[in-house]
């Protein structure tokens, strides 16, 4: 069943679209606290009406703002057949569509808003790990799984494989942007990382 804003007319479509794009720029400049909707439709020419109606209120509008962000930030991984390149060349530009996303800009901003908020709503960090994380090691469990199938890998658990692969390119930088610690990889640093992590992963894991 397609989803409710699926079957909005064109104009309300729109309307919907420029308040989830509006409401994610206020989100992640001051927080949800901070996030008037007063200001919110007033800037958008709209009414709260919309608001209640197609989100459900401030908290949903949050909520739906998250998943069209990580849908943003996630869509070079989730328009991308990695799967069709040889092993090595598919390793290498799934991780680097991998730091692009995680270590991203926008996404570190997000990062940072869901874990103040999450202790108030923990149906938001819920709704970023799924929308987040899930998706992007379901993106590299796929591509594990088939080259599995295909013989290039040994067989194993590819979810287990795919998370240690996606946690060894990000888990020590993400930690430390999100601190504000560091500057994002240059370019020779972040060829040097995704050289270690292919290396190591093929090590463990090719026949």
């Amino acid at each position: 069943m397609p989803a409710k804003h699926d079957r909005l007319r064109p104009s309300s479509h729109n309307k919907r679209a420029l308040l989830l794009s509006m409401a994610s720029e206020l989100l992640l400049a001051r927080g949800y606290a901070a996030m008037s909707l007063d200001e919110l439709v007033r800037n958008a020419g709209q009414s709260k009406t919309n608001v209640y109606s197609w989100f459900g209120g401030k908290e949903g509008l949050f909520l739906a703002t998250i998943d069209d962000l990580l849908t943003e930030i996630l869509n070079p991984l989730l328009d991308n057949d990695f799967l069709a390149l040889p092993l090595e060349d598919g390793l290498r530009r799934l991780a680097d569509g991998v730091l692009t996303a995680v270590l991203g800009t926008r996404a570190l901003a997000l990062h940072r808003l869901v874990i103040a908020e999450s202790p108030n709503f923990p149906e938001v960090a819920e709704a970023w790990f799924k929308a987040g994380p899930e998706r992007t090691y379901a993106i590299c469990t796929s591509f594990i799984a088939g080259h599995q199938k295909a013989g290039r890998l040994r067989k194993g658990d590819a979810k287990r494989a795919a998370v240690h692969f996606h946690d060894m390119l990000t888990a020590d930088l993400e930690h430390r942007l999100l601190l504000g610690l560091g500057k994002p990889p240059r370019k020779a640093e972040r060829s040097k990382l995704i050289d270690d992590a292919i290396d190591t992963f093929l090590h463990g894991h090719a026949r």
